[in-house]
């Protein structure tokens, strides 16, 4: 977009010297002839495109650099609490197993009708 944007700023600058040119040298070399107004205007015009074909392509390199900072911000962010949260858990993991003393073993559930030890 660095190219475009200094395109644009080209082309007004140089469209806006050659049409002011041409007004300085036809109104001091002759006083009856006049550049045409359609020239003028069409002068205008392409300069106006360049500067604001530049000022859009200055404002998409703004918007480009700082949604690309906000991404890396974000990215480091989630890094961050990741690990934390990863720390966290390892912990609560290694501690719950340091507790049961060795290996776990599975215990079945009993069925939903009787109630165990309870009621005995």
């Amino acid at each position: 977009m660095v190219v475009v944007k200094w395109a644009g700023v080209l082309v007004a600058a140089v469209v806006t010297a050659l049409d002011l040119c041409a007004n300085i040298m036809l109104g001091a070399l002759s006083l009856r002839h006049q550049v045409p107004d359609v020239v003028n205007l069409f002068a205008v015009v392409v300069a106006a495109t360049g500067a604001v074909v530049a000022f859009l392509a200055h404002l998409h390199g703004v918007v480009d650099r700082r949604l690309a900072s906000l991404g890396e911000q974000v990215s480091t962010r989630l890094d961050e609490l990741e690990a934390q949260i990863a720390d966290r858990n390892t912990g609560f993991v290694e501690g719950y197993l340091a507790g049961q003393g060795g290996e776990g073993s599975v215990v079945p559930l009993a069925p939903r009708g009787r109630r165990s030890g309870l009621d005995e």
